[in-house]
């Protein structure tokens, strides 16, 4: 029997991210999260999937940046307002061409004491 608490008591995990898109690119690809998960033995629950929304909410914020550039740049300097602007740019320009997810994912760990596991 291991005494790793993570092996015996259950829970859940509801986040939300940006993801991939399963046929993207290999030069936008990000392995890290499924291989995170995986260690953690957390079995996918269910996925409220809103990429549509991304192009949308990149766009909206963008152009709230480019609205209020001077008195933004004035809060938080010229620098990070331009990298930030860039950076919603290729948000928008992915998404348009549909390589990133965009969702709340949520992920349960059964509990071992009660399902009768062997641990």
């Amino acid at each position: 029997m291991r005494n790793d608490r993570r092996d015996v008591c259950g829970g859940e995990f509801v986040f939300t991210n940006l993801m991939q898109c399963d046929d993207c690119p290999p030069y936008v690809a990000v392995w890290f999260l499924w291989q995170s998960i995986a260690a953690t033995r957390l079995q996918w629950s269910e996925n409220y999937a809103a990429s549509r929304r991304l192009v949308l909410a990149s766009s909206r914020i963008r152009e709230e940046l480019r609205k209020n550039y001077v008195k933004i740049c004035e809060m938080f300097g010229d620098e990070y307002v331009n990298n930030m602007l860039q950076g919603l740019s290729h948000w928008v320009d992915g998404a348009q061409k549909g390589f990133p997810n965009w969702g709340i994912m949520h992920f349960r760990k059964p509990d071992a004491r009660h399902a009768g596991m062997d641990i």
